[in-house]
């Protein structure tokens, strides 16, 4: 049968017709898979440069051994550039208060394509420690020789930086005795468990029975924090170790021949010092604190206890001298640095 006239081509139309609607549909989805992975290429930039800042706005937490943020002063910044696995970041660090710090971070990914950036409030948090008198012990103490203990607040030799001195404390502070009848190391320590003081370490010390040497030592023209016996250098505060004080943990008896350093020292057991040792900042000693030979200068404030009434003491020719000033620098410069609980990070943009 013969098509009329009027219905030729229409096949051809419809054809037609049909192609552009599938080539519409096929660029349609082309441009819909395009989008999504743009979408998911900007995600990943976007987390990427994120994940960048975080971790540059945390740095002073898990490097916190650099003199370029514990020695600001109030209101300095100190700035830094450097990369991680996911981008690379501008940093800046400003110190708001004598313990509080601003930490931001400017993170981009590879490409620059993509930028984050974090602040996070940073709080010093320094060891708990009471101190209320030169010595504090839990016995009776046995002085001999030409030992001093004394509580009256003096800078140490050569500190020009430091405050005013503050009202003297008692020289020897004797606390109850240990054991069911007394409250033993709760009047010395306060709450806190001693073992607990070793997460404040900056330094773990490995007595393992052997007499130490302690000594300031450089690397190059720096002070070398890497050597677990350079506690820093009270004799020149102005130096390279001047400002320098590590909080030391031992985990059991240690013994100590000279010659000097600064910090918060912590021992989980006895400490034995001769040599003429010099240390300045809190000593904690666990178990019984003793001098030998010609005794040891310490400067700051000391808390000993033992087991026994009789065996804490401090003998031969040594000196403690309660300094305010020694014990808070050391605290705030032994100090571990950490996010405030609430409200302490922030991502702006």
């Amino acid at each position: 049968m013969k098509r009329p006239e009027s219905e030729r081509g229409v096949a051809l139309v419809a054809a037609i017709v049909a192609l552009l609607v599938v080539g519409a549909m096929v660029a349609g989805s082309v441009f819909i898979a395009l989008q999504e992975q743009r979408i998911g290429r900007n995600t990943v930039r976007q987390q990427q440069a994120f994940a960048t800042a975080e971790a540059a706005a945390l740095e002073p937490v898990t490097a916190w051994g650099a003199e370029a943020y514990r020695d600001l002063p109030v209101g300095g910044t100190a700035t830094a550039i450097g990369t991680t696995t996911t981008g690379w970041f501008q940093h800046r660090v400003r110190r708001l208060s004598a313990m509080l710090y601003l930490s931001q971070a400017d993170g981009f990914s590879w490409d620059r394509s993509s930028r984050q950036r974090v602040v996070v409030v940073l709080r010093l948090s320094p060891l708990p420690v009471n101190v209320d008198a030169a010595l504090k012990t839990l016995g009776p103490l046995g002085l001999g020789g030409a030992s001093d203990v004394t509580g009256t607040d003096v800078p140490p030799p050569g500190w020009a930086a430091c405050p005013p001195t503050g009202p003297t404390l008692p020289a020897v502070r004797i606390e109850g005795p240990a054991g069911p009848s007394g409250c033993g190391l709760r009047c010395l320590f306060g709450d806190l468990p001693f073992d607990s003081l070793r997460n404040f370490a900056t330094n773990a010390v490995q007595p393992a029975g052997h007499v130490r040497m302690v000594r300031p030592s450089l690397s190059g023209a720096a002070c070398n924090t890497e050597d677990p016996y350079n506690w820093g250098d009270p004799r020149d505060p102005d130096g390279p170790c001047g400002s320098y004080f590590p909080a030391i943990w031992a985990e059991s008896d240690l013994s100590l021949d000279g010659i000097r350093g600064q910090g918060v020292l912590m021992v989980n057991g006895d400490l034995t010092l001769g040599g003429g040792f010099e240390f300045v900042g809190p000593v904690l000693v666990r178990g019984t604190l003793r001098t030998s030979g010609v005794g040891a200068r310490l400067t700051g404030a000391v808390i000993a206890g033992a087991v026994s009434l009789d065996q804490s003491g401090v003998l031969g020719r040594s000196a403690i001298q309660f300094s305010s000033c020694a014990v808070s620098r050391a605290l705030t410069g032994s100090a571990i640095l950490m996010p405030l609980a609430e409200r302490g990070w922030a991502g702006l943009y």
